[in-house]
């Protein structure tokens, strides 16, 4: 994977097998596995990532299920996507977030100590 086809909003996902699901970004749909050694080709494979790629400002929040929770930057109005990242597919989720505004470069969240995230958006 190269910079030219990772770009803004790109997520890195460290599974528990050891390898890392890269969701490229940008204006992708793409997402690849590596096993962390590899300096080959990976395999990739395209993702749904709901009604938009991931953009800037995106970020993924794991949830206890393993699952993983993608709230898309850029111009995507606050959409969110649930990611697998053992079967490596998506479905879109909800609910919108950010007041329905898109999520920009600088949003971020933290996990609580009662299991809940405080998401901080800027616009």
């Amino acid at each position: 994977v190269t910079a030219a086809v990772v770009g803004a909003g790109a997520q890195v996902i460290l599974r528990s097998d050891g390898k890392y699901l890269i969701i490229h970004g940008n204006s992708t749909t793409v997402a690849s596995l590596w096993d962390g050694f590899s300096s080959g080709t990976m395999t990739t494979q395209t993702v749904a990532t709901g009604a938009t790629s991931p953009g800037a400002g995106a970020i993924a929040l794991k949830r206890p299920d393993g699952r993983y929770l993608l709230i898309h930057g850029n111009a995507s109005a606050g959409l969110t996507t649930l990611f697998d990242p053992y079967n490596i597919t998506a479905v879109t989720a909800g609910p919108v977030v950010c007041g329905a505004g898109a999520a920009t470069t600088g949003t971020n969240a933290f996990l609580l100590q009662n299991g809940n995230y405080l998401i901080i958006c800027l616009f």
